[in-house]
């Protein structure tokens, strides 16, 4: 059980207390806090020239809450008026009752602890005025969650390939996977090197494609850098509200250009979103795209055995399946082969481990697939508001489906 008075921690006070035990449903001062009151406080009052006390009141959690917020104020208004008896010249800028709402316990608890009134005395003047509270730290928030979108757009993908003729097939692989000019030539020229069922060098191959190491013929539009726009305005972010998501913005933000190096700033959250719980720069989910034409690819060469009604001998008017060097190339080690060197040689240059992580991981999972990774935007928090379901989407596979014929994101 409390004591009468309870010793407090006066801080920059000179003086603190905890009166107690007040009777139930009563404001009236024990004879212990009336002693307490004459001995401790008013002598220090009474010899401070600009003294002042906040008093704050409570009531237990027992009986009516608005009949125990009153209670608080007349338990308060009690010590007021026994110190300013004594004290004329006392003030009390602080002076509050609080009823039952910061008193603990379960319903009806009447301990004597809650039936109390604080008090802080000030004897020397007011305390030192605090120190500037500093700005708080800028809030990382993810952009919107896109995971539903984008199984969408890819399942979209593989149906609509799958439904296309087999020349379109090989047009829509070959601009992804052998970015040459002469594709049929380059895969007749490596296929006769091959003897005695050598399988055919990569490596070889690549060297003959690096100064086209292009994979920029796909894209699904809302995740592609050059039309992030609608992460970097509402109602994604608001400039003038600083979010809600995607924020902090893009380190340019004023920069019109859409590759502007700032609108992908690693230090903000601009172009961001969010995926089966990580979030990730929307470029780098982009890759997944990647993997998802690749397999469909791969799917299609390994099931090809087209019967040719001519004498020609173009490699791709024979049987996918049975050619060595188209297999190697409609293959996932062959299109994670291409983006290192894209990434290596490309515009801008930088890694491919996270780009080669969602290749691989749709090409072998499908359109639920996620790496095994962290995203690559970990700062970046999680809160409420829209989801990808705000803007269109649409994707881009050169040149059947080409980038001027895409619906933007709106």
């Amino acid at each position: 059980m409390a004591r009468d008075v309870e010793p407090i921690t006066p801080g920059p006070a000179s003086a603190a207390g905890r009166l107690c035990n007040f009777t139930t449903g009563q404001s009236r001062l024990l004879s212990s806090h009336i002693a307490w009151l004459d001995g401790t406080v008013i002598p220090l009052l009474r010899a401070s020239p600009n003294p002042w006390v906040d008093v704050f009141g409570y009531a237990s959690r027992s009986g009516d809450a608005h009949l125990n917020k009153r209670l608080s104020d007349e338990r308060c208004q009690a010590v007021v008026d026994h110190i300013k008896a004594a004290v004329p010249g006392v003030s009390f800028p602080q002076q509050f009752g609080f009823g039952e709402s910061t008193s603990g316990g379960r319903d009806n608890d009447n301990d004597g602890f809650w039936r109390a009134v604080e008090l802080y005395v000030y004897a020397t003047g007011r305390p030192p005025a605090p120190a500037p509270t500093p700005p708080p730290a800028p809030k990382f928030i993810c952009g919107p969650d896109v995971t539903t979108q984008i199984q969408q757009i890819w399942g979209r993908i593989q149906v609509e390939f799958r439904s296309r003729p087999r020349r379109d097939k090989i047009t829509l692989c070959n601009e992804i996977l052998l970015p040459v000019k002469d594709p049929a030539g380059l895969v007749k020229e490596v296929t006769d090197s091959l003897l005695g069922g050598k399988a055919p060098d990569l490596n070889a191959l690549l060297a003959k494609v690096r100064a086209h190491a292009k994979i920029d013929g796909w894209d699904v539009i809302p995740l592609y850098q050059g039309a992030s726009e609608w992460l970097r305005t509402p109602p994604v972010f608001d400039p003038a509200l600083n979010g809600p998501m995607a924020t902090p913005s893009s380190s340019d933000y004023a920069n019109t250009d859409p590759f502007a190096a700032g609108h992908e700033d690693e230090a903000t959250c601009s172009n961001t979103v969010q995926v089966a719980g990580q979030c990730w720069l929307n470029g780098s989910v982009n890759y997944g795209t990647y993997g998802i034409m690749v397999k469909l690819c791969s799917e299609f060469a390994a099931s090809d055995i087209f019967v040719p009604n001519t004498l020609s001998r173009n490699p791709f008017d024979q049987p996918l399946k049975f050619n060595p060097v188209i297999r190697a190339i409609y293959s996932l080690l062959w299109a994670t082969t291409l983006i290192k060197a894209y990434k290596k040689f490309g515009n801008n240059p930088e890694g491919a481990i996270i780009p080669v992580a969602w290749t691989k991981a749709t090409f072998e999972g499908g359109p639920a697939a996620t790496p095994g990774l962290a995203g690559n935007r970990p700062k970046c928090q999680f809160t409420a508001g829209p989801d990808g379901s705000i803007v269109t989407w649409d994707y881009v596979w050169e040149p059947l489906k080409p980038r001027d014929a895409a619906k933007l994101p709106k």
